[in-house]
């Protein structure tokens, strides 16, 4: 084993021995990664063994943590092996019926520990990946509330980290604005959602409209008071603010030079544009902040044809997410 090493670390300029150094490099590492890729396997293999209900809370909630930040790998074998682990905690206990069900249980257990984990981004780089799997893997709505704290920590550290890591916090605020699609959609002012199961409430709808004729020769300040008004007796609110919020700390990205950036960027415009836009007071200021990035990004020509004609195309229909925003108003 010496002698190979030997021979790969320092190779002769002879020809026939540099490629014999490349051959025998590439057999080390395709050993390496079988051996990291059975290590994976393996270790998710026996702890899908492991029976949750009755383990402390404390080895539940790391091995969940654990458990998820594998279900995000760009590696398929470690992927599959970490989303076995998942399904068989559920099958060997008896409190979960499948994985969300599992995981909104233990939402407190995992915010703890991503919460933990972001305070020093650095050394734990993958918990926006923890959260990431999280969120969309649990399709209880109520998990929202779960949550809190997290937005906080992601949108923090946007202004302190990487192109690399700034990339995993955007990929994670989509997820964040996919769920909340997901969970919502329509978000509709003065209706309650799932708080406290309480049933659609369209009381302050149904009061509103019948002042609608009475409303009419009320100057526009009086107007814009009672709109005011309104959204700050509406449930639904305080997440409507957190989409603006993101928004406006993820406007500056459109005009990246990297294209994972500007995906990501335009799925969180997709998103969060639709569950808002029935919040007119939100939603026309949040278009006008980010149209002169999109027209920046896309060219003068997609300003110049209002009309949207066939003479500019865009390779991602995704691109043509701020105009999609405004066609069901």
């Amino acid at each position: 084993m010496t002698r190979i090493l030997s021979n790969i670390w320092f190779p002769s300029s002879n020809s026939k021995i540099n490629q014999k150094y490349i051959t025998n490099l590439k057999k080390i590492l395709d050993k390496l990664f079988f051996f990291i890729v059975f290590f994976f396997r393996l270790i998710f293999n026996c702890l899908s063994s492991i029976d949750l209900d009755k383990i402390a809370a404390k080895n539940r909630g790391d091995l969940l943590y654990e458990t998820l930040k594998y279900c995000s790998s760009s590696n398929i074998c470690v992927k599959e092996a970490a989303d076995n682990c998942l399904n068989n905690l559920v099958k060997n206990s008896t409190q979960y019926k499948d994985v969300s069900e599992m995981i909104f249980e233990n939402a407190h257990l995992l915010m703890f520990k991503i919460l933990l984990a972001a305070q020093d981004f650095p050394t734990n780089p993958r918990f926006p990946m923890v959260l990431s799997e999280m969120i969309l893997r649990c399709f209880n709505p109520k998990i929202y509330f779960k949550l809190k704290g997290a937005l906080d920590e992601l949108l923090f550290w946007l202004d302190y980290s990487n192109q690399k890591q700034i990339l995993l916090l955007l990929f994670c605020l989509k997820n964040y604005c996919k769920a909340l699609y997901n969970w919502f959609y329509p978000l509709i002012p003065s209706q309650k959602i799932i708080i406290d199961e309480q049933q659609p409430s369209t009381s302050k709808v149904t009061e509103y409209s019948d002042n609608e004729e009475e409303t009419e020769d009320i100057p526009n300040k009086n107007v814009l008071e009672e709109e005011n008004e309104k959204y700050l007796n509406d449930s639904n609110y305080p997440l409507i603010q957190n989409l603006v919020t993101i928004l406006k700390r993820t406007k500056h990205f459109i005009s990246s030079q990297y294209l994972p950036v500007q995906l990501n960027i335009l799925d969180i415009l997709k998103y969060s544009l639709e569950l808002v836009k029935n919040y007119e007071n939100e939603l026309l200021p949040m278009i006008h902040q980010n149209w002169h990035g999109l027209i920046q990004k896309f060219g003068n020509e997609f300003e110049e044809n209002s009309n949207f004609h066939n003479d500019f195309q865009l390779s991602n229909s995704e691109m043509l997410v701020a105009i999609k925003s405004v066609e069901g108003k």
